[in-house]
């Protein structure tokens, strides 16, 4: 039997047990797969630290969404400080 033989027959069989299948995604950070359910505390991310140095990684503006910068006008800043 294939390794991709024996992983779809173990989500077969949860399926038969008359629970969904779980998703699995891969942690952000490691890369390490996670089961996309309520007991895994720190989804998409396998652990706590990798959630931290991701949450870091963005802090530090390692990370950014590609774009543009949006800064607000300065009429719009003024209505923010009333």
């Amino acid at each position: 039997m294939k390794k991709s033989d024996s992983k779809q027959l173990s989500l077969a069989t949860i399926s038969i047990s008359g629970q969904p299948p779980n998703k699995i995604v891969k942690c952000p950070h490691c890369g390490k797969e996670v089961a996309w359910i309520e007991q895994e505390n720190f989804k998409p991310f396998c652990s706590n630290r990798c959630k931290l140095i991701d949450f870091g990684e963005w802090a530090d503006e390692q990370n950014s969404i590609p774009g543009e910068p949006v800064l607000p006008d300065e009429k719009d800043s003024d209505q923010y400080l009333q």
